[in-house]
């Protein structure tokens, strides 16, 4: 049974192209855990969700460089906004 906090891409291309929200976000860190990335970069973004759904953004991709466990880890930290975040596997 698929996990309601992953995603595949393909499903997120397709919701974006037949959605009245089209743009997607990409957002590169070089590190989860780095203390730049996971203190300011990543919950700058989750905080201005609203603002960015307002200028028509239905997703935002977020991608570093680090292992799967890592990146499970970082994808269930909660940042106030848990319901919004969903991973790809």
């Amino acid at each position: 049974m698929p996990d309601a906090h992953h995603i595949e891409i393909d499903d997120v291309l397709t919701k974006l192209a037949t959605s009245d929200s089209p743009k997607l976000v990409f957002a590169s860190f070089p590190g989860a855990w780095t203390p730049t990335c996971a203190e300011a970069h990543a919950p700058g973004f989750l905080k201005d969700l609203e603002q960015l759904k307002a200028k028509k953004v239905g997703a935002v991709i977020f991608l570093a460089f680090n292992d799967a466990f890592v990146m499970n880890a970082w994808g269930r930290f909660d940042q106030g906004v848990r319901e919004e975040v969903r991973q790809h596997p």
